[in-house]
């Protein structure tokens, strides 16, 4: 009952849930749950009126985008392991987890082909399946005779060190601001340009990770403008003196 309630109220706290509902309707149809389908797709229903979800544009070649950030959260060999795990679990017994991970991320793959998407939306979604990853590799280990066990110590060894290695470059990167922020948003630099082209200099916004990412670039905390991110519409809004006096889609912005 309680797992109901969340899925429930997950509706109106972040149109990214969209995703774990359309997940959700693919199971309910696999398990032939005919009650669980007419849930999931009433909240998948109230999720995209509420959030006003819209899928669009034309090819942009956005899929290497997130292709290569997929590589920065796993590390690109681990990522690999990872997408092969997706594969072979598809010849197992799913579950619920399965159909989570494996749909959350192809249709982020699927999505990027035609628009710029938040890998934050989906990314914590396949992120799950990494247990089974784990556990899909333990089975393969175990199954085996001792002799028969050094491939897979070597493949082990292989993937943790280059996973280890991967995020040591990462953090030591001196142009890297992971480390300097909480959050991070993927339009930031091209946000923080048209501000200095504008000679706004100083700003307040509506989201203080937002504005921590503002300041770390350059642009220095002030109350004469002022920031307005909707997540929802993908637009950023800058008003002068509660006047609004320009208006940007972040969907639209060259990130590269």
């Amino acid at each position: 009952m309680f797992s109901y309630l969340l899925l429930f109220s997950y509706a109106f706290i972040d149109y990214a849930f969209i995703n774990l509902y359309f997940a959700l309707i693919f199971y309910a149809i696999y398990k032939r749950d005919t009650k669980f389908l007419f849930f999931v797709l009433f909240l998948f229903a109230i999720n995209a009126n509420i959030f006003n979800y819209e899928i669009g544009g034309k090819p942009r070649g956005y899929f290497l985008d997130v292709l290569g950030t997929y590589f920065l959260i796993f590390s690109p060999f681990v990522f690999v392991y990872y997408v092969y795990t997706l594969y072979k679990g598809a010849f197992l017994q799913k579950d619920i987890i399965y159909y989570i991970s494996a749909l959350t991320f192809l249709l982020s793959i699927l999505l990027s082909f035609r628009q710029h998407i938040r890998i934050d939306d989906y990314a914590p979604f396949a992120l799950i399946y990494i247990i089974y990853m784990v556990k899909i590799f333990l089975n393969s280990y175990r199954v085996r005779l001792p002799q028969f066990r050094r491939g897979y110590k070597i493949i082990f060894s292989f993937l943790f060190g280059s996973l280890i290695l991967f995020d040591i470059a990462i953090f030591l990167n001196r142009y890297t601001p992971a480390k300097n922020l909480s959050n991070s948003f993927y339009f930031i630099k091209p946000i923080v340009k048209i501000l200095k082209d504008k000679k706004i200099d100083y700003i307040a916004c509506n989201n203080k990770y937002l504005c921590k990412s503002l300041y770390f670039y350059g642009i220095n905390k002030g109350e004469e403008f002022y920031l307005k991110y909707s997540k929802s519409e993908q637009k950023v809004s800058i008003f002068h003196k509660k006047r609004k006096i320009y208006e940007i889609n972040v969907s639209n912005l060259n990130t590269l």
